[in-house]
């Protein structure tokens, strides 16, 4: 059974700076609610991978996508997870 959630949130990256992508994780991490963090990797190689933790779920797909189209990968899911859902832009 899927653990419910108080909140999902995805994010997409292309060839952002890992530095960058760890202070936004850093701050979803205090937020004092049950979350499910997608991320959505749509640059050529899966560095940020090792910037997610259990709490993350990872989709890499080796070819920009566009970010509409990588938010709705998470969206499709997220249903699972909670009744609300934050895009982070």
């Amino acid at each position: 059974m899927i653990e419910k959630k108080d909140l999902s949130v995805s994010v997409v990256t292309y060839n952002n700076d890992p530095a960058m992508l760890k202070k936004l994780f850093d701050s979803l991490a205090k937020i004092r609610l049950k979350i499910m963090v997608f991320v959505i990797d749509n640059s050529p190689n899966d560095d940020i991978k090792s910037l997610c933790n259990k709490d993350f779920i990872y989709i890499f797909n080796n070819k920009n996508i566009g970010f509409g189209k990588g938010h709705n990968l998470a969206i499709k899911q997220a249903s699972q997870f909670s009744k609300y859902h934050l895009i982070v832009g």
